[in-house]
């Protein structure tokens, strides 16, 4: 388990259920990193914020199961840094991104992508 304060995905079944029943997620998968830290404490700062409140923010450890989905999906195919951030619509990938990012960068893929 990350630890971390944004709401954290433990199995792939529960992944899918999450992906299933909400329009818009946002799932990073990473580890307690230097690359990654950042990542997880801006998507705390987003998720309690009402311009994003159409948008369900969740964390989940690389080196699990649970992270398998993303892991294995073609857009992170060539992904060499970790996090691997993906933005989920209706159940599926549509965007994807890795390595650190900042909270501005965020903020701009999920205008782009939801």
């Amino acid at each position: 388990m990350l630890g971390t304060k944004v709401k954290e995905i433990t199995s792939r079944e529960e992944l899918e259920n999450l992906v299933k029943e909400n329009e818009n997620a946002l799932i990073c998968a990473g580890r307690l990193g230097p690359m990654c830290i950042p990542v997880y404490k801006a998507m705390e700062q987003m998720e309690n914020e009402e311009q994003f409140s159409h948008v369900k923010f969740y964390t989940v450890d690389f080196d699990t199961n649970a992270a398998m989905p993303i892991r294995n999906d073609s857009m992170c195919a060539g992904f060499m840094g970790l996090p691997f951030t993906a933005y989920f619509k209706q159940g599926k990938i549509v965007h994807a991104t890795s390595s650190i990012q900042s909270r501005a960068q965020l903020e701009e893929n999920i205008k782009k992508v939801f």
